[in-house]
């Protein structure tokens, strides 16, 4: 491995992820990985101060383990998280309001304005255009 570091803070007990670069130049090759135990050393990720109703988060995306993941940091900060595809998203939003969608980069141009048309005035739609850090994911979500 040509360079490995940590990404995450500290602060964010459970997760961790780490870059890793196979050799330079044109033909490298980049690794992210990225780990989640919520119970490692007896800690869990950082609650959401005092949330008398939970804040409802819908995530739509394309890649299952990466919905899985962001479900599992959304749901241990105290948001009531559902990580679903761009279809089921647009599905759920027709049933029932969240106060929150982010649609992953991988959704389809198409789908994001399907997504967006289908969401309540009050739901505020994040785009992400990358790869977004956990605590950079939950920093979108205060006020």
């Amino acid at each position: 491995m040509a360079s490995s570091r940590a990404l995450l803070s500290p602060a964010l007990s459970g997760v961790s992820a780490t870059y890793s670069r196979m050799a330079a130049g044109v033909n490298s090759l980049c690794v992210l990985v990225v780990r989640y135990d919520p119970v490692r050393k007896g800690k869990t990720l950082p609650q959401e101060p005092s949330m008398s109703k939970a804040v409802r988060v819908i995530c739509a995306g394309i890649d299952p383990q990466l919905l899985e993941s962001r479900r599992l940091v959304l749901q241990a900060a105290g948001f009531e998280a559902t990580c679903v595809s761009p279809a089921e998203a647009l599905k759920a939003l027709t049933t029932s309001p969240f106060d929150f969608m982010i649609i992953s980069v991988s959704v389809s141009e198409k789908d994001r304005e399907a997504l967006r048309a289908a969401a309540s005035g009050n739901t505020r739609v994040i785009q992400l255009h990358t790869f977004t850090a956990p605590q950079e994911l939950l920093a979108l979500l205060r006020p």
